[in-house]
């Protein structure tokens, strides 16, 4: 009988045979279609769609399957970013593969590991953070000190997914492998097959590059998988390696909550925080700046050096997108800014208005009123408080 996945966004039911594969590949073409902007790519596939996924299914079936060439281009918004758009035919691949695995690893997740996981995201990343930093004062409080010493340190990866070394990342899949099915059944080895091929593909070769060579040029190397040893990165923007991600940090975020016992800790991708009490801040300093650096050397990464929050809980703290204080919570400078830019580029033509309702959407529920009507009055429209 097929295992249940746990995860009702995906699967219904793990495949356990080749019968079973196809209705999970199906399952997997209708996520696959869901919520992006449809390329020529998907088109192409759609119309043929049954056919094209029968023969993506024989070629799983029969161990023919090799990924397909992606295309890169740079993105500007928020920041410049190397993006490896695979073909639609692949990601369906990967939505089979995080049906299949997601479910489980996202259950041995610790609570505080917010990207890309059901139920979390930047919301409750920024509201954990917060709680974090009024637990801490509540707690220096009752110790009998002002709790105005309570510190929020951060720190994030140096070129984190072009640092992560594929071997390593292959021995994490399979350790959650070996658990999740240990009768090394027909699940198993489906998985680890898929598995090998997706994480030892290597992305620049035959990559179809789009857009100008300058919009490389502003790309610090250890930005681009261009510029990477063998064996070393993996493509940001595939659900794969979102999962790979939140896999590989998983060593992190128990090294600092389970065998260091800091309980004040959150993660969103490589960015980390930990809150400390006036207590807890001689250790917690000594955990961002000399054992989590030395504890992530071991699998080939690196705390940026230069990207260091050291502050007071009084002043808040910048994350995903947000400024975190004690009281209430804003949006970021950086966010505002390209709101302000997201506006005028509308009120001259240039962009369309869902840009605009995602900014207000951001804002929604954080003190942003002000800012929505500073923005609206620079490009002459009215805001109306609700």
């Amino acid at each position: 009988m097929a295992q249940k996945s746990g995860n009702k966004n995906y699967l219904a039911h793990i495949p356990t045979s080749n019968e079973e594969l196809w209705d999970a590949l199906v399952l997997a073409y209708q996520m696959a279609k869901r919520g992006k902007m449809r390329t020529a790519d998907q088109h192409k596939f759609e119309v043929r769609w049954y056919e094209n996924l029968r023969i993506l299914y024989f070629d799983i079936i029969y161990r023919t399957y090799n990924p397909s060439r992606s295309k890169a281009f740079i993105t500007h918004n928020p920041v410049d970013r190397e993006i490896f758009a695979a073909p639609f035919r692949d990601r369906v691949v990967h939505h089979l593969i995080y049906g299949i695995c997601g479910s489980w690893w996202n259950r041995h997740f610790i609570y505080d590991s917010y990207s890309c996981i059901p139920g979390k995201g930047t919301k409750v990343g920024v509201e954990r953070i917060q709680h974090f930093m009024r637990s801490a004062v509540q707690e220096d409080k009752r110790n009998g000190r002002s709790g105005k010493e309570v510190r929020v340190l951060k720190r994030d990866l140096s070129g984190y997914f072009m640092s992560l070394e594929r071997e390593v990342l292959y021995k994490r899949v399979m350790f959650g492998l070996d658990r999740q099915f240990p009768d090394k059944g027909y699940t198993y080895r489906l998985m680890e097959f898929l598995w090998r091929k997706i994480i030892f593909d290597d992305p620049i070769e035959g990559v179809r590059v789009v857009g100008k060579k300058s919009d490389w040029e502003k790309l610090p190397p250890n930005k681009s998988l261009f510029h990477q040893p063998p064996g070393k990165g993996i493509v940001i923007g595939n659900q794969t390696s979102q999962l790979l991600s939140n896999i590989m940090l998983d060593l992190l975020d128990r090294y600092v909550t389970i065998e260091l016992g800091f309980k004040r800790y959150g993660r969103y991708v490589d960015d980390f925080i930990i809150v400390a009490t006036e207590e807890e801040y001689p250790a917690a300093k000594e955990v961002m700046m000399e054992k989590i650096p030395k504890f992530l050397a071991r699998y080939g990464l690196r705390v940026h050096p230069k990207k260091i929050y050291n502050q007071r809980v009084g002043h808040g703290v910048s994350f995903l997108g947000k400024y975190i204080y004690l009281s209430h919570i804003t949006l970021g400078k950086r966010t505002a800014r390209n709101f302000y830019k997201a506006a005028m580029d509308y009120s001259h033509g240039k962009g369309g208005e869902e840009a605009i309702d995602s900014y207000l959407g951001m804002g929604k529920y954080t003190a942003s009123a002000w800012l929505n009507a500073k923005v609206f009055e620079s490009v002459g429209w009215r805001y109306y408080y609700t």
